[in-house]
């Protein structure tokens, strides 16, 4: 018995293992969320295809289609539910950095695409009914083939998820974007022409959601450029330009205040890095950041300077423009320490942080510099 279940297991990786409207869903999804807001979702479709092995295994499917113009109604049904799956993956807007919560992966959508997916019913089907485990004891069997089954599509669904996040975190590398290997992987997932399948719409969603997120380049932004009241005398700077409400409209800007994300007030006393020492030092444990009044604001600072770091990260931000001067997001340069109004070429601590990661950094005065270098980016992207 324990060698047919063995056999059953290699069937059903290769035949439950390729793409197909759940497995490529997954992988669509970590690509454009990230695996921890894809949790749901994939736990739907885990439940809702254990529960085609148990439909299958009770013989409630050969009950149900072995009534009257049930098989039909069930054909019917089930084809234009694909349909509009098909309809809604090709319609679906690119995902964007401040998604709504509302329209992130839910359980109920994994589990009603799981649930309705017809290759789920052939493939366990003909898994089931083809197996060699016919042992005396029926039951046991039967219970023996419902868990290989149940085993190798929660695999099977993780694997798919993984490799979602896992294209999403390569690509996101500069240095492998260009990557033949790559160009050439994803030659290979282009359909070779357009069909109306879900199969061949879901796999273009998934190319498109995988773009979204890390081929299109995105920028973090220093909340007060962005007419936030979040500077330490509670005011705003708000760059005006046109490529801001452009890049607004097109999803790239992510917008973050490190000092606000680490908990300080607004207002709050003038802070600089202590003379002698940039951004960098700070980051690095050699330099400290202290306000006016004497207080040492140096954890708080570098603990911002994370905050941004793993926002950047998070949302495929591999460019920054930040409010250059501030002991945070100064790019250029900083003030000397002296609360004298002097200033010093170097760079905040956030500033340092993030090109320490590969972050590109522009100041709020070199926006047309950016704007050149991502039109060179878009033009490269495949």
């Amino acid at each position: 018995m324990v060698g047919d279940l063995a056999l059953l297991l290699l069937a059903a990786l290769p035949l439950m293992g390729s793409p197909g409207p759940a497995t490529l869903s997954l992988a669509g999804m970590a690509a454009a969320h990230g695996i921890p807001r894809s949790l749901r979702y994939a736990a739907g479709i885990n439940v809702g295809t254990i529960g085609v092995v148990l439909l299958i295994a009770t013989g409630t499917t050969a009950i149900v289609l072995g009534l009257p113009g049930m098989k039909t109604a069930a054909t019917v049904v089930g084809g234009l539910y694909m349909l509009y799956l098909a309809w809604r993956i090709a319609t679906a807007p690119p995902v964007g950095a401040n998604e709504q919560r509302s329209h992130l992966p839910s359980f109920l959508g994994g589990f009603a695409l799981a649930i309705a997916n017809p290759k789920a019913y052939a493939a366990i089907g003909s898994l089931y009914r083809g197996s060699l485990v016919d042992a005396q004891q029926e039951n046991h069997a039967t219970v023996a083939k419902v868990l290989v089954l149940a085993f190798v599509a929660v695999a099977v669904n993780t694997t798919w998820l993984a490799f979602g996040a896992a294209i999403a975190a390569v690509l996101r590398d500069p240095r492998r974007r260009g990557s033949p290997t790559l160009s050439l992987h994803f030659c290979c997932l282009s359909p070779s022409r357009r069909c109306c399948s879900p199969d061949a719409f879901a796999l273009e969603r998934f190319r498109s959601a995988v773009y979204q997120r890390v081929m299109t380049a995105k920028i973090l932004v220093s909340a007060c450029l962005m007419g936030h009241a979040v500077r330490y005398d509670g005011a705003a700077k708000p760059l005006c330009h046109p490529a801001i409400e452009r890049w607004r409209a097109e999803g790239r800007l992510v917008t973050l205040c490190p000092e606000m994300s680490a908990g300080m007030p607004v207002p709050r006393p003038p802070a600089e890095i202590e003379a002698g020492r940039t951004g960098a030092s700070v980051v690095s444990g050699a330099g400290r950041v202290l306000e006016k009044t004497g207080g040492d604001v140096t954890e708080a600072f570098r603990h911002g300077a994370e905050n941004a770091l793993a926002l950047a990260l998070a949302t495929n931000c591999r460019f920054a423009l930040l409010i250059d001067g501030s002991p945070s997001c100064g790019s250029s340069f900083v003030y000397d320490g002296s609360f004298n109004g002097e200033r010093v070429r170097g760079e905040g601590v956030t500033a340092a942080l993030l090109r320490r990661n590969g972050i590109e950094v522009f100041s709020d005065r070199e926006i047309d510099v950016l704007v050149e270098r991502l039109a060179g980016e878009d033009e490269a992207a495949p």
